[in-house]
């Protein structure tokens, strides 16, 4: 299973300073692959406002692989917001455009994640492992806690998860990328919840996982062993 590696996406941090990561060239703030890029949008008297922001970081990031669909999630989360406002494909209506230009413009207090779609390859088929020799069949459980936004593309989940709670056991068939909206720590689930770790995290970091590169399947959940409710974006890619 390919894992980019998690950064803090909350981190102001120097577009010259570059790491470089198995699949794509990665920031402290900002995840890029063959697939999609991800960065932060972050109001700031002393910079230009986020549309500006968010411009020039596609032209110094993507200046040969123009983003073809968008998302623009906002980092207080997505309560108020209407879902098809937080997606734009290429082929939209000039209008959208210069609706989220204006959104962008007068963002929320924390800013927002901005995040690209880089190809429209086609579906993602899971490999691991067959269903005859595991003699079950993939779990029904919803990876998140709500769909706010399914089309061709994409899938786009809320996921909350409140102190001391356990999400349910769930399975993961496509590429997905979680943001993390709350710092917190959860202790990590395998296939039978069984724990096999824990994970501290901060708010602000990201990461990437495509589940279809690993021979077994992606099974797991977690418990918040922390005294926050976790929150958290989720986005599964169909193409």
């Amino acid at each position: 299973m390919r894992i980019t590696a998690t950064r803090t996406l909350l981190q102001r941090t120097p577009l010259h300073r570059f790491l470089h990561h198995g699949g794509g060239s990665v920031t402290p703030s900002v995840i890029v692959n063959e697939r999609i890029a991800l960065w932060s949008l972050l109001p700031n008297p002393d910079q230009a406002d986020c549309a500006a922001q968010d411009q020039t970081m596609v032209d110094t990031m993507l200046p040969h692989r123009p983003p073809f669909a968008r998302l623009f999630l906002p980092m207080d989360g997505p309560m108020g917001v209407k879902t098809e406002d937080l997606w734009f494909h290429d082929d939209d209506h000039p209008r959208q455009h210069q609706r989220w230009a204006a959104a962008l413009s007068n963002s929320p207090s924390r800013g927002f994640f901005a995040l690209s779609l880089l190809t429209a390859n086609s579906a993602p088929h899971a490999m691991g492992l067959k269903r005859d020799d595991l003699q079950q069949k993939p779990l029904n459980a919803p990876i998140a806690t709500r769909l706010l936004l399914s089309n061709a593309h994409i899938n786009l989940w809320d996921f909350h998860v409140a102190p001391q709670e356990t999400c349910p056991l769930h399975e993961h068939l496509l590429p997905y990328v979680f943001i993390n909206r709350t710092s917190g720590c959860t202790r990590n689930l395998d296939a039978n919840l069984q724990p096999t770790g824990a994970t501290d995290f901060n708010a602000g970091d990201a990461r990437f996982v495509d589940p279809t590169t690993q021979e077994t399947c992606c099974i797991h959940a977690f418990q918040n062993i922390g005294t926050d409710v976790i929150q958290q974006y989720v986005i599964e890619f169909k193409t």
